[in-house]
């Protein structure tokens, strides 16, 4: 934040002693910075609404692994759920801008001017070719609607860039996670007797994420809890009272006890308890599994011809390509928290269990259960945009300019997220029973003679569930 605050702080300075006409010191030519609210070229700080330029240099000393992360820091705009931030939402592979926190749809994003296609999604340009990125944060609206209420964000390409260059960069957290790779090359050069130029540059960027159960164990799980008199308390370690991985019998004569892995039974450790959660003891939370920052992997390409028509008119001609891909744990609503019914003829139930059932005349019990062991949802969401722009820029008389341009784009997106469980395949294959046929587990259903295809499941102990079991219960969910 003191990079980018600092570097705008003096220029405005500079600016300032310019105008005053002291001769003693040398004054600083500004470059023309055009005003995205009004589509007109300005000069340094001529320009009518409250604008901040951020060069390509000062975007580099900050070293952010997008552009997005760097301009989050400066005062006008608001932290938003970005590329690398939480990862139980679809759009967990975007970069966008929230200008004033109005909310990323009311600011508006620009490429050299234009709209581009890719929902306010900064991780579809390439850093490597940004020359400079022009923050206005008053008067947009009236030229550009509603979706520049918040203020617009112009992204100014570097079309002139001449050689090739290449970046590399490695960074990670200061613990020892996040761990992250990005490579950066571009090359630009004069055609057809220097009438023309063309461009090109790519991004590739690598990011391991962040799973508190990996290498934060005290991230995640923290709640405020009531203390009956009015005061809350914010506890650590909160997770679920009334489920357990491997099973929880929370009704009947054996409530309070929790499930082994072979199946066995074990007093359940309870911590504090509020209600249906609990701070400490054993209590199993979805935070062990969700991302703090969200595993990526992104690429984009983007170039760029432009030639000279006549000394006045240029046409440019621009493709630009990306793609996001996320694959990281979903964490939904897969977990039974109460919810499961057991009776006491179930095929899997252990004979102890039964045993004390029957002792207490009890039929069934009610169990909570976190399915990780089965139903642990993953997310391979892919997010791709191609846009090809065709433009004409011109400029006549005095101080006159024009531009007119054509641009297509299309963004898709794919979203898998697998082992999601089947409710009603859940709920029958929960009900087994033994075939009095073949002696074996069934489903009840089964013997009913519909659903003859339902694999009856064993829920009691952490990893009890076959294989066949957990494929019947679960399916994969997608969207294009």
């Amino acid at each position: 934040m003191f990079s980018l605050c600092c570097a705008t702080a003096q220029a405005q300075s500079r600016s300032g002693s310019a105008a005053t006409g002291d001769d003693s010191k040398e004054a600083v030519s500004l470059d023309t910075v055009r005003v995205s609210s009004s589509r007109i070229d300005r000069p340094g700080f001529d320009a009518p609404t409250p604008t901040t330029q951020i060069t390509a240099e000062e975007l580099a000393v900050v070293s952010h692994p997008n552009i997005a992360a760097a301009l989050n820091e400066l005062p006008q705009f608001r932290a938003t759920t970005s590329a690398q931030t939480t990862g139980t939402n679809t759009s967990a592979g975007q970069a966008p801008l929230d200008l004033r926190g109005l909310g990323i749809n009311r600011t508006l994003v620009l490429l050299d001017g234009r709209r581009f296609a890719s929902d306010n999604d900064l991780n579809a340009i390439p850093q490597i070719l940004v020359k400079s990125v022009d923050v206005v944060t008053g008067g947009a609206s009236a030229a550009w609607g509603s979706g520049a209420v918040g203020g617009v964000v112009n992204i100014a390409m570097d079309g002139d860039f001449t050689g090739t260059k290449f970046e590399t960069h490695f960074g990670r957290s200061t613990y020892s996670d996040a761990n992250e790779r990005a490579y950066g090359a571009a090359f630009g050069t004069d055609v057809a007797d220097g009438r023309g130029h063309f461009v090109a540059g790519a991004e590739y960027v690598n990011n391991d994420g962040v799973i508190p159960k990996d290498s934060r164990s005290t991230v995640g799980g923290w709640a405020s809890f009531s203390n009956g008199d009015g005061t809350y308390t914010m506890m650590p370690d909160v997770g679920f009272s009334r489920a357990a991985y491997g099973g929880l019998i929370i009704s009947g004569t054996l409530a309070g006890k929790a499930f082994n892995p072979d199946g066995s039974l074990r007093d359940f450790d309870y911590g504090v308890v509020r209600g249906t959660a609990m701070a400490g003891g054993e209590a199993p939370s979805v935070d062990d599994y969700s991302p703090l920052v969200t595993p990526q992997t992104r690429y984009n390409v983007f170039g760029r011809l432009s030639y000279d028509l006549g000394e006045d008119v240029k046409l440019t001609a621009e493709l630009r390509h990306s793609r996001v891909y996320d694959d990281y744990v979903y964490v939904g609503d897969d977990n039974t928290t109460g919810g499961i019914t057991i009776r006491a003829d179930n095929a899997f139930l252990p004979g102890a269990v039964r045993e004390a059932m029957e002792a207490a005349g009890e039929t069934s019990f009610t169990m909570g259960r976190m399915n990780t062991d089965f139903a642990l949802s993953r997310m391979d969401f892919e997010r791709k945009a191609t846009q090809a722009t065709l433009a004409l820029d011109g400029v006549f008389g005095n101080n006159w300019r024009w531009s007119a341009y054509y641009s297509h784009g299309e963004t898709e997106n794919n979203l898998n997220v697998s082992r999601r469980l089947l409710t009603t395949n859940y709920a029958n294959a929960i009900d087994a029973v033994i075939d009095p046929a073949t002696g074996q587990a069934v489903c009840r259903v089964a013997l009913a003679g519909a659903g003859s295809d339902c694999v009856p499941i064993n829920l009691f102990g952490d990893g009890a569930p076959s294989e066949a079991a957990a494929a019947y219960v679960t399916g994969t969910a997608r969207s294009r």
